[in-house]
C-alpha cells in the first residue's frame, strides 16, 4: 500500500496550481519537521506510512490537504495515505 501511495505522488502534484503548490509545501514542511522544498519530494516522504504514523497522517490529509484540493477531484481519488497491510505481517509469524 505505501508503495502505491508514493507512486501516486506525481498524479497529486499535476492537480495542483500554483497557489495550492505553495500552501501543499509550508503544510508538509510543517508537518514533516522539514525544509525540502519541493513538493513531490515531501509528499512522498508524507506517504511513507507505517502503523505509528497512519492515523496522524491520516487526520492530517483529511483535514489539510484535501479540502484545499476538493476542486481538482484529488480529494475524490484513492490517494490518502493507505493503511500498511497486516496480512503480510502476520502470515511470517
Amino acid at each position: 500500500m505505501v508503495r502505491e501511495n508514493v507512486s501516486q505522488v506525481r498524479e497529486i502534484i499535476l492537480q495542483l496550481d500554483a497557489a495550492k503548490t505553495a500552501d501543499f509545501r509550508a503544510k508538509l514542511q510543517r508537518e514533516l519537521g522539514s525544509q525540502e522544498s519541493d513538493v513531490g519530494k515531501l509528499l512522498a516522504a508524507f506517504l511513507q506510512t507505517d502503523d505509528q504514523n497512519f492515523r496522524g497522517r491520516y487526520d492530517f490529509f483529511y483535514k489539510q490537504l484535501a479540502p484545499r484540493s476538493s476542486s481538482t477531484g484529488y480529494a475524490s481519488a484513492t490517494c490518502s495515505p493507505s493503511r500498511p497491510s497486516r496480512a503480510r505481517a502476520t502470515s511470517s509469524r
